[in-house]
C-alpha cells in the first residue's frame, strides 16, 4: 500500500523535521506556518 502523506512533528527545530521526514522516507515536504483555523 503506497504512502500518502504523514504529519511530521517540528518540534526541536526545522532542520529535525527534514530529518525525520528523510528517516519517513518522504520524497517530498510541505510546510505550514501558521494555522489555517
Amino acid at each position: 500500500m503506497a504512502l500518502i502523506g504523514a504529519h511530521i512533528s517540528v518540534a526541536g527545530g526545522l532542520h529535525r523535521a527534514y530529518q525525520r521526514a528523510d528517516a519517513a522516507g518522504c520524497e517530498s515536504m510541505q510546510i505550514f506556518t501558521r494555522n489555517q483555523r
